[in-house]
């Protein structure tokens, strides 16, 4: 699966910001004015009560506010930065580094290495 990243922090960047909540029992998911009142409403429900499955669709619409999102996305940015600096450490080791086996001779340390870089490749898509 193939996450669009640029177009999901668009949208939140230009949605109403968080945190959001609901108010129990209530079917609408409002913005958290700083003194913890509600403000506006975001989105809301058709029926009243809510089902159960509408009040779970409705936390976790208040759960994933905008600034959720944003730090989401910043904490993945951050990761997907991590494993290319890993990626190219291991390509610079995997390069100047020789190995053996139990019989002293010497292996290719490229190809113990090549497939931990294929997979970091993979997983960061680079």
């Amino acid at each position: 699966m193939t996450i669009d990243t640029k177009n999901l922090r668009a949208l939140a960047e230009a949605a109403t910001p968080g945190p959001w909540m609901r108010l129990f029992g209530e079917r609408t998911v409002y913005d958290r004015m700083e003194d913890g009142c509600r403000g506006i409403a975001i989105v809301r429900s058709d029926y009243s009560p809510p089902t159960q499955k509408e009040a779970a669709n409705i936390d976790y619409i208040a759960a994933c506010s905008p600034d959720v999102l944003l730090a989401l996305l910043d904490a993945l940015e951050r990761k997907d930065n991590l494993l290319r600096e890993q990626l190219t450490i291991c390509k610079y080791l995997s390069r100047s580094i020789c190995m053996t086996d139990e019989t002293g001779a010497d292996t290719n340390p490229d190809n113990i290495v090549d497939s931990s870089i294929e997979a970091i490749t993979k997983e960061i898509g680079t």
